[in-house]
């Protein structure tokens, strides 16, 4: 197998917890196919925040899944705040124009702060 490399797909900066529901997307223009072998999936909240918060990041030609979760944050300390999906041997693919989509969000809550940052590992062949 390749060298395994990384980088950060999606990092949403903190966002209100206001109930909408947000999209990021990243297109595949390195010219390279990538191979998804690993992906975490980091989530963090205001101390005092309480209620449900969303993440699925998917590839946007299928819809397969590569990381996602349902948070249901209702007290002082939460966990878990990172999840890990280890695909090795196989892989996802995203090949040169795919893309990947984060939808993500947290019900309402006056001025409570979300944060959602998903890493992908991945090689140049399968």
């Amino acid at each position: 197998m390749a060298d395994l490399k990384s980088f950060i797909a999606f990092d949403t900066q903190p966002f209100a917890a206001d109930g909408a529901n947000r999209t990021l997307t990243i297109v595949n223009g390195w010219g390279l196919p990538v191979y998804i072998r690993k992906a975490e999936l980091w989530m963090g909240m205001s101390m005092s925040g309480k209620g449900d918060f969303w993440a699925l990041c998917a590839r946007t030609s299928d819809g397969a899944k590569v990381c996602g979760t349902n948070w249901d944050h209702y007290a002082e300390p939460t966990g878990p705040h990172r999840l890990w999906y280890n695909f090795s041997p196989d892989s996802i693919a995203l090949v040169v124009g795919d893309a990947l989509i984060l939808s993500y969000g947290a019900l309402a809550q006056a001025g409570i702060l979300a944060h959602i940052v998903v890493y992908v590992w991945w090689t140049g062949g399968p």
